[in-house]
């Protein structure tokens, strides 16, 4: 995926309505939010 899509804009490429969903799911399975994986990834 491409690093300067919006956290909003890739959850809704993968089929999310809203940023929140996306984010609750990814936290359940990385253990961080995408924007603190995104951060420390950098």
């Amino acid at each position: 995926m491409d690093a300067n899509l919006s956290i909003l804009e890739i959850a809704q490429l993968v089929g999310y309505d809203h940023q929140s969903s996306l984010t609750r799911v990814f936290k359940k399975y990385e253990g961080v939010t995408p924007k603190t994986f995104r951060e420390k990834q950098g």
